[in-house]
């Protein structure tokens, strides 16, 4: 929120986008996303998301993989195929 205010948001936007993100807002619906991509040298990544807009999520997730050396994979190229790990 000190991020919010530092770049003069309105309070009605920061309130809308908490209630927003806690699922308090009426009619906001969620999904999920799979992506599949490749990292640095090829490694193989999964990302899975919850969204509430697809478009915006699919623009965002192509920025990341590009900008870090990655590119996106063509959906469902290796279902079944992971491995899921967690790292913290």
């Amino acid at each position: 929120m000190a991020a919010a205010k530092a770049e003069n948001m309105p309070a009605d936007n920061i309130k809308r986008a908490i209630q927003r993100g806690t699922g308090e807002l009426p009619g906001v619906a969620y999904e999920e996303i799979t992506f599949e991509g490749y990292g640095p040298g090829g490694v193989a990544i999964l990302v899975e998301v919850s969204t509430d807009n697809r478009n915006r999520t699919v623009s965002e997730m192509r920025h990341a993989f590009s900008k870090n050396g990655g590119n996106m994979g063509e959906p469902a190229r290796w279902p079944g195929c992971s491995t899921r790990r967690a790292t913290s």
